[in-house]
């Protein structure tokens, strides 16, 4: 074992840092005194009684009690989002020394002048068989940075990622933890990144990282350097005696070598690393209204999703999937529903004095569920153009809807394999902005040519299940005018169509029957000859006002812009929007699993037929159960 050990920051050097952020020692122990009885009366956060933690806590955090306070509410909610990085922590144990073989983040032995430790990572181990574990990985990097926080006062950090051992494989098997690194990074934990260097950055890369830069803080983007020249020509630009002699500095030691000194120092914490596992926030106990991000919005850091991006490089292709977008859903403005509001001759005092008489008229139905979700009821009545009989037909239909078709209205769990596997073959998607007038626009999608995959009745099922939670999820949080649904069957094949026709009665009593809702406009596009019958024999059954608001669209996609807003619509439309629609779905599924509980807990509610007045003021059971339509199918025959 090499004789050398880590220094640590001098008196004098701590005095410059503190001045830096307008403070003192006896300042920022005020402030530990300060966090320590804040934390006391937060219910979910642990009680933290190491003041040495605290301290370089604090300091990280510039000195600032709010900020001090936002990351720890956020750091010990992500102990407990992240159970696979903050358990089973032992530096002893074989998992982390076998990742500490693969790669690490290593802290150099001294500070720089001014009081920065250069943290440097590199892969020792290029071999794919040997690189399997990339969650010890970040486990580890985790580890290095509880150590840090533990031990070492600093101004900040100068990060140096050395790439040269990193296949395309291996980026490959560590990119699915992106994600919770980039969460750890800039949510959870406290810190000031000096400057990030990146060595040996192949150019197939670059585009990744230009990607990953757009979206960060424009701060932080600025600070990363793409390091072209000799990596021992850092020594230009980072002081000497800290740097390792592979980088131009005085430092004899090899990153091995190195790496063990580190982990000595890190073993001594070896007991507090296994006490500290049962620090976390006990999420049940967090108040619904607390002042930080709650515990969706901090899960991994981000909202939106995943993009992909395909990088080719000796001849191989891989699929990289990035952080998420940074795109959000836009809803209703105040001055958008005033208007809605007065065009429905209402006001949002009488629309919520509706949703009482809904919710009293509600409980003296003997079959129906007693609903209590004021904006849900709001957006019904608002679907209802603000009639309440029209509302209560529909809570009759809706209701008995949901007990009449079990395979469309259970096992809802956005997460789950089966609605997963729906969302990637097909999906109607609303887009992230509503028009001026406060309508949304949705777009049905096929995303693969799906053959044979739809006489599959279990998918097919599937994908009615997926439609009607993207109305509910929109019942639950969209106020809105009306829908504009764009049809586009590029990718439908005839035998797609022919597989779907058997769903084609349900699908028309769920969204002209069971579901509220005003439709201004359904375009359809890309519509090949044989499926214009079908659309004909759809239009037969509708309401003529529905039928006359139809339209084939036989031009140009992208000219959809002459009559839709340019702001709301994808490029592919012709639109402003830069995703795709395969980007625009993974954004609002990460929207609908903000749902997920409710989604889950509101199975329950659906009528109980046994209950049902016989002379019941609506529709009757029988004519319900026949999906709304009189009649039967004839057989078509699609060529």
């Amino acid at each position: 074992m090499a004789s050398k050990q880590y220094e640590y920051c001098t008196k004098t050097q701590l005095v410059e840092i503190l001045a830096d952020l307008d403070a003192t020692e006896e300042s920022i122990k005020n402030g530990i005194q300060y966090l320590k009885e804040w934390m006391r009366k937060q219910p979910h956060l642990p009680v933290i009684e190491d003041d040495e933690w605290l301290f370089n806590f604090l300091l990280r955090s510039k000195n600032s009690l709010e900020i001090a306070k936002k990351k720890i509410d956020e750091y010990f909610t992500i102990r407990t989002l992240m159970p696979e990085i903050f358990q089973d922590r032992d530096p002893c144990s074989e998992a982390i020394m076998n990742a500490s073989r693969q790669g690490c983040y290593i802290p150099t032995l001294k500070l720089t002048p001014d009081g920065y430790r250069v943290i440097i990572f590199q892969i020792y181990d290029n071999s794919e068989k040997s690189f399997s574990d990339a969650e010890s990985l970040l486990k580890l990097a985790q580890i290095a940075t509880d150590h840090s926080l533990k031990v070492d006062k600093i101004r900040g950090t100068i990060l140096i990622h050395d790439l040269q051992n990193a296949s395309l494989n291996i980026i490959a098997k560590v990119l699915p933890q992106m994600r919770k690194l980039v969460s750890l990074t800039t949510k959870a934990n406290p810190g000031r990144f000096q400057k990030v260097y990146l060595l040996h950055m192949k150019p197939a890369l670059e585009p990744l990282l230009s990607f990953t830069k757009s979206l960060m803080k424009k701060k932080l983007a600025e600070r990363l350097v793409i390091w072209k020249d000799d990596p021992k020509k850092l020594a230009t630009v980072l002081p000497k005696e800290v740097l390792p002699a592979i980088y131009g500095g005085e430092l004899e030691l090899t990153m091995e070598e190195l790496r063990d000194i580190w982990f000595e120092d890190v073993k001594k914490c070896r007991d507090w690393l296994i006490s500290d596992e049962k620090n976390r926030a006990d999420l049940s106990k967090k108040p619904a209204d607390d002042l930080y991000e709650n515990d969706a919005a901090i899960n991994y850091g981000t909202n939106g999703s995943f993009r992909k991006i395909c990088v080719d490089f000796n001849e191989s292709s891989i699929v990289i999937y990035t952080e998420m977008s940074s795109k959000q859903y836009e809803y209703c403005t105040k001055s958008q529903l005033a208007e809605i509001l007065a065009e429905l001759d209402a006001t949002e005092e009488s629309i919520r004095n509706g949703v009482e008489f809904l919710k009293e008229w509600m409980r003296k139905q003997p079959h129906l569920p007693v609903i209590e979700d004021d904006d849900w009821l709001f957006n019904f009545l608002l679907r209802s153009k603000n009639s309440l009989e029209m509302a209560k037909k529909k809570i009759e239909q809706y209701y008995t809807m949901r007990t009449l078709m079990p395979e469309v209205f259970q096992d809802r769990d956005p997460c789950s394999e089966e609605i997963m596997t729906a969302s990637r073959l097909w999906c109607y998607l609303p887009v992230l902005k509503l028009t001026p007038d406060g309508c949304r626009v949705v777009i049905f999608r096929i995303f693969e040519n799906l053959k044979d995959k739809f006489y599959n009745t279990d998918i097919a099922d599937s994908s009615l299940k997926l439609a009607q939670i993207m109305i509910d999820h929109s019942l639950k949080v969209d106020r809105i005018r009306g829908t504009i649904f764009i049809h586009d069957y590029q990718n439908a094949s005839v035998n797609f169509v022919a597989a779907m026709l058997p769903h084609f009665k349900k699908f028309i009593y769920l969204t002209t029957k069971a579901n509220p809702g005003r439709f201004q406009k359904v375009y359809f596009l890309n519509v090949k000859p044989a499926l214009e019958p079908v659309i004909s024999l759809a239009k037969t059954i509708m309401k003529k006002k529905l039928t006359e608001r139809i339209v084939i669209w036989k031009d140009d996609p992208k000219k959809l812009v002459t009559v839709l807003p340019k702001e709301v619509l994808p490029a592919m439309y012709g639109g402003e929007e830069e995703f795709t629609n395969e980007e625009l779905r993974d954004i609002w599924f990460e929207e609908v699993k903000k749902s997920r509980d409710w989604f889950i807990s509101d199975e329950k509610n659906k009528a109980d037929l046994s209950k049902k007045p016989a002379d019941d003021l609506y529709e009757s059971t029988a004519a319900i159960s026949n999906y709304g339509i009189d009649g039967s199918f004839r057989k078509i025959c699609v060529d």
